[in-house]
């Protein structure tokens, strides 16, 4: 290892300039009380380095420590640096000159290598002792240039266009992680303040296990932040033995990593649906958004190439959409991009700015088994290829959101709810992303919502008056829009008009699909009917024929109700601090389920709130059966005693004549 033996003295702006990526400084208003600030001196062996988190995770950091100062003097205030002193660590002289000629200085045309070896300042191995000071130089020619306005150390986040700071920390992080044996820590750290860390330059990385981080749907797990330099604070101490602590510009990172989250919610066009209830057959609407990550400092395949090199460099952007079988995707309708800050959306082009793929789930042994897999890729969009509306506007909206809506229907596989057990028919996401700098393919999978669907049933039981069931009765069902139904097979459709009752049987066809195409539903051999599938509401039942042998006459009609409780579900709904919002938040969970029915007009049919979801239904062979409460009972007692009196009166009238003839 070569010696140390050369310096260089500049400005505090090369300090602040050396924090690249994703870190500020905070600006401390302390200042000296009697401090010399003409004072030149070596700091205390140790300073501190805080770093604010970006999220609720304790993070944890690798330090490297890359150089030392020397030779600090003060501004006026005694808190921030006028002049100092740097000096490569000799134990990273080799891999930081290593690096350097892996970085080309295109202003120049030749590697950063090259141009620290023209400047005797820096490097010159004539002399003794020999001046290598690798760190020194790009201080001193890079930093104050080319960081100034770009604390992110990258103008666009691609890697063509890093600025050289920026990639000087990548490639060196890369080449550190490649030799762990030779090049450990120098120290770890966390979130929070970090106190008695040698004082100098560092090269810091995170070494957080997103795996092991607490996360929800709302919070989300921040990427790992891109590799920063850093200095710490510094404590100087005058010939009079009075001390001031440099802390203006030095030892603290604000991180800015976004925490990558994922949400989906139920949707009604472009508004949300707080009645999470459908019809078999029916359209269901979802729309997802995920935050898109900060890619700072990751690397980048704009080429999208097949080879091993391409893939190493490819970012990874994936959302995932999964459904239990009894929901059909149909398609992914939409995928926009909404820069952070903005309101205004950029539509992506399928197969130019992402891709997707479904596949039937064969691998999951839950409830999701056999439902479809539907992968958005975004893999274009983030690598900034050819055509993407990245690569036309220059950049990645990173922090901005991605809204994809999906187009699904219930299907003849959903799970149906009655009045004794609400079971949802579920469909679930999260957010697949590159989550380490220095191993961009490494995806990190980020869980979502999970989003319920409801669908129900009643039935009807056709009796006689002695309790006994009867088959072939005929009804039809009309909602609440005044429209009939009828069932395919598949799915629920409306009709154009009433359906007309078929001749009258004493048993249901064998076939019930076509009298069901039809809207006609018949009552089994045991008397019943299941209207299953349906969405929420009102509906009205008629029995427009009889079972053979029973009165086809004064038929009942009565109306069913199905009404669930929901509450939204809390632990999607990303708006906790928008009322607004919050409140159209459209993922909901039931919380109680009534399904009652009114009686007909001739007491064949009883009112009932019992919850059972069964509706019994009465025929009866001839008039004199009716309920004597019932409107055709009454109406029949009405026509008997008027045909009573009727007939008493004529025999009336014909007793008086048969007197008079005496």
């Amino acid at each position: 290892m070569k010696a140390i033996s050369s310096s260089i003295t500049k400005v505090v702006a090369l300090i602040a300039a050396m924090i690249v990526a994703l870190g500020t400084f905070g600006l401390a208003a302390a200042h000296a009380d009697g401090y010399d600030t003409s004072t030149i001196t070596n700091p205390a062996d140790t300073g501190t380095i805080t770093i604010n988190p970006v999220d609720t995770q304790t993070r944890s950091f690798n330090g490297y420590r890359l150089a030392s100062l020397k030779n600090v003097k003060t501004d006026s205030t005694g808190t921030a640096l006028e002049s100092f002193t740097v000096e490569t660590n000799s134990k990273y002289t080799a891999v930081i000159e290593d690096v350097m000629g892996q970085i080309t200085d295109t202003t120049k045309n030749a590697t950063l290598l090259a141009g620290f070896k023209a400047d005797a300042s820096y490097y010159n191995t004539s002399v003794t002792p020999n001046i290598d000071n690798p760190l020194g130089y790009i201080a001193a020619t890079y930093g104050a240039v080319s960081e100034t306005g770009s604390s992110w150390g990258g103008d666009k986040g691609d890697g063509s266009k890093d600025t050289v700071m920026r990639q000087f920390a990548d490639k060196l992080s890369a080449a550190l992680a490649a030799d762990t044996t030779t090049y450990p820590a120098d120290d770890t750290m966390t979130t929070g303040e970090n106190k008695n860390v040698p004082q100098g330059l560092y090269l810091i990385t995170e070494t957080t296990n997103l795996a092991n981080a607490t996360t929800s749907a709302i919070t989300g797990a921040a990427v790992n932040s891109a590799p920063m330099i850093v200095s710490t604070t510094y404590t100087l101490t005058d010939s009079a033995d009075t001390s001031t602590t440099v802390n203006t510009g030095v030892g603290t990172i604000n991180l800015k990593a976004t925490s990558p989250t994922i949400t989906k919610q139920l949707t009604n066009g472009n508004t949300t649906n707080a009645n999470p209830d459908f019809s078999i057959g029916d359209e269901v609407d979802y729309e997802l958004t995920a935050t898109i990550p900060s890619y700072t400092g990751y690397d980048i395949d704009t080429t999208g190439g097949d080879n091993t090199e391409a893939k190493a460099k490819a970012r990874v952007l994936k959302i995932y959409d999964e459904a239990e079988p009894g929901l059909t995707i149909d398609s992914v309708d939409s995928v926009t991009v909404t820069p952070d800050g903005s309101s205004t959306a950029t539509k992506l082009v399928k197969d130019t700015d992402y891709t997707v793929e479904t596949s039937t789930d064969s691998d999951s042994t839950d409830s999701y088994k056999g439902g479809t897999k539907t992968v958005i890729n975004l893999a274009n969009y983030v690598n900034m290829r050819a055509g993407t509306v990245s690569a036309k506007q220059g950049t990645v909206a990173s922090g901005g959101t991605i809204t994809v809506t999906v187009k699904a229907t219930l299907n003849s596989k959903a799970k149906v709810s009655d009045a004794t057990a609400q079971t949802p028919n579920k469909n679930k996401t999260s957010l697949g992303y590159s989550h380490q700098p220095n191993k961009v393919t490494d995806e990190h999978v980020q869980p979502g919502g999970e989003v319920n669907v409801y669908t129900y049933k009643f039935q009807i039981t056709k009796k006689n008056r002695k309790g006994d069931t009867l088959p072939g009765a005929q009804f039809v069902i009309k909602n609440n829009a005044d429209k009939y139904l009828a069932w395919s097979g598949t799915a629920w459709t409306e009709l154009a008009a009433k359906p007309t009752a078929a001749a009258q049987t004493s048993a249901a066809p064998a076939d019930q699909s076509e009298p069901n195409a039809k809207g006609i539903f018949y009552s089994r051999a045991d008397g019943t009917v299941s209207l299953n599938g349906l969405k929420a509401g009102e509906y009205t039942i008629e029995e427009i024929a009889s079972p053979s042998g029973y009165l086809n006459a004064l038929l009942p009609s009565f109306p069913v109700t199905i009404t669930p409780t929901y509450e939204q579900d809390s632990s999607t709904n990303p708006y906790a601090n928008d009322a607004a919002k919050k409140a159209s938040w459209g993922d909901y969970e039931i919380t109680a389920l009534t399904i009652s029915n009114g009686k007909d007009s001739n007491d064949l049919v009883t009112a009932s709130d019992n919850n059972s979801g069964n509706v019994d239904v009465t025929n009866v062979t001839s008039v004199t059966q009716l309920p004597k409460t019932g409107a055709a009972g009454i109406a029949f007692f009405v026509i008997v005693g008027v045909a009573l009196i009727g007939a008493a009166a004529l025999f009336a009238v014909r007793a008086r004549k048969a007197r008079q003839a005496v």
